[in-house]
């Protein structure tokens, strides 16, 4: 199996773990956010800004993918990218072929859903939903129109490794302001996209307008790769985390403001937000806040969130076309946990356990490492 290493000069700066293991707190963030999608989803009017679940689950993605790519790289010497890529197709497809075969079968005893569930089903299975959603008027209550942001992420899967190894081949001081500069222009191209675009389907579910989300988890974790974790200045930005969960839960309240610079400010600014929450649940998992989001309710959640995101959406829509309407959007939540329950220790661990015999072995190495074939 190929990889690709990067060159390791003496110069290079010293380095730390973005994650020291794993973070059960970063379980309970998890949990938090697919429950903030859970309430747009079934009340839209008391929760406009819920879908802000989506813009914390971007973030950590990119944070986390970064620093195991980060950590394999330092260790290693060298990206696996055909175990990477296989490691991520065990992780996510079969959580969704399993939802998207249930999708299927309701639409087929039900007698309601998609109006074209094969093809739907086509666009979630090959991660194109994103595509569909942002190119035509594509409605919102279709079955598995929340795939959109699965499809978001499998394609920053694909590119990010390869645009993290051109990375690491400039020099150190070059490395944040350049990923720094893609944010802020993915953030002005929103903008205009925003003003001239005639559908916001096509700023809100295109990978190209919301990829600055991905890169800011990116940055983050490159930042404390770069800086240490010991640093003043990350200590005082994750002590800033109030600040971040009420500008966050002001959002949620209230919803996205209408005027396109502020718009496209405002979902930069969630961003931002995310990653000082994520920066202080890492690298403070001890403090109060993170003791709270360690809660063992929130990190069973937290695990079981793949699968509570996949099944909560498809539940939700089926039974809206029942005409008693509030008790079964209602039984929707509990529905949505017991598949995603089911789902995780059925159909995701055996595929979890064979995933960890592809996590890469690591071997410390020093001074300039070759491309290893």
């Amino acid at each position: 199996m190929s990889s690709v290493a990067s060159s390791c000069t003496s110069g290079a700066p010293q380095t730390t773990e973005p994650l020291r293991g794993h973070v059960r707190a970063l379980d309970g963030l998890r949990a938090v956010a697919v429950g903030l999608v859970m309430l747009v989803h079934v009340s839209n009017r008391r929760f406009p800004g819920g879908d802000v679940g989506v813009d914390i689950f971007f973030v950590l993605s990119g944070f986390l993918i970064t620093s195991i790519l980060m950590r394999e790289l330092r260790e290693r010497g060298s990206i696996h990218l055909g175990a990477f890529y296989l490691r991520r197709a065990l992780r996510l497809m079969p959580a969704l072929v399993f939802m998207v075969i249930g999708d299927l079968l309701m639409t087929r005893f039900m007698g309601a859903g998609s109006a074209h569930p094969v093809w739907d089903a086509v666009a979630a299975l090959t991660y194109t939903m994103d595509v569909l959603r942002a190119s035509s008027n594509y409605h919102s209550w279709t079955t598995l129109g929340h795939t959109w942001s699965l499809a978001v992420e499998e394609q920053f899967y694909l590119l990010w490794p390869w645009l993290l190894l051109g990375l690491t081949r400039l020099g150190a001081r070059w490395r944040l302001p350049a990923l720094g500069g893609a944010i802020v222009a993915i953030a002005l191209w929103r903008t205009h996209l925003l003003l001239t675009a005639p559908d916001f389907a096509r700023v809100y579910f295109g990978f190209d307008a919301r990829a600055d989300q991905l890169l800011i988890g990116c940055a983050l974790s490159l930042w404390l790769v770069q800086h240490g974790a010991a640093r003043e200045s990350v200590g005082a930005l994750a002590r800033a985390w109030p600040l971040a969960v009420g500008l966050i839960a002001v959002f949620v309240l209230r919803g996205a403001p209408s005027d396109p610079f502020a718009l496209s400010c405002t979902m930069l600014g969630i961003g931002l937000c995310a990653a000082v929450v994520i920066l202080s649940l890492s690298q403070r998992p001890g403090s109060r806040f993170g003791r709270v989001l360690s809660l063992p309710p929130l990190v069973l959640l937290g695990k079981w969130s793949y699968g509570i995101y996949l099944w909560h959406f498809t539940l939700l829509v089926h039974l809206r076309m029942d005409p008693h309407l509030q008790l079964k959007v209602l039984a929707s939540i509990p529905l949505s946990i017991a598949m995603a329950a089911l789902s995780y220790h059925v159909v995701e661990r055996p595929f979890l356990r064979l995933k960890d015999r592809f996590e890469p072995a690591y071997r410390p190495q020093s001074g300039r490492v070759r491309v290893a074939n």
